[in-house]
């Protein structure tokens, strides 16, 4: 995702206001994907935060939950790439809570 772009386009407060809706939206996300305990239920939220990571230009993160949403991965590496895209974008926007925590 080109910032300059967006923020030459949309301006800085719009650019930051979108990123500050989707992390907190990749949290959400994250959160229901981590309580879902049937399998329907997992592709769902899967498929939901992949869709929200493909938008958003976030690919490590969209094909992570692409395989998850598939059957395959796991967990684990849906959150470790969520936590690299909310790093990356941490600069740009604060979110009122992290999207991914350190799980045992």
């Amino acid at each position: 995702m080109n910032f300059a772009e967006l923020e030459a386009a949309l301006g800085a407060d719009t650019v930051a206001q979108l990123v500050c809706t989707y992390r907190t939206d990749l949290a959400t996300r994250l959160e229901q994907l981590r309580a879902a305990t049937e399998p329907e239920e997992i592709r769902r939220h899967a498929h939901g935060l992949r869709s929200g990571a493909a938008t958003f230009g976030a690919t490590a993160l969209a094909e992570a939950a692409r395989v998850l949403e598939e059957g395959g991965g796991d967990l684990a590496a849906v959150e470790r790439a969520a936590r690299a895209v909310d790093a990356a974008l941490a600069t740009r926007a604060p979110s009122p809570r992290p999207p991914g925590r350190d799980r045992p």
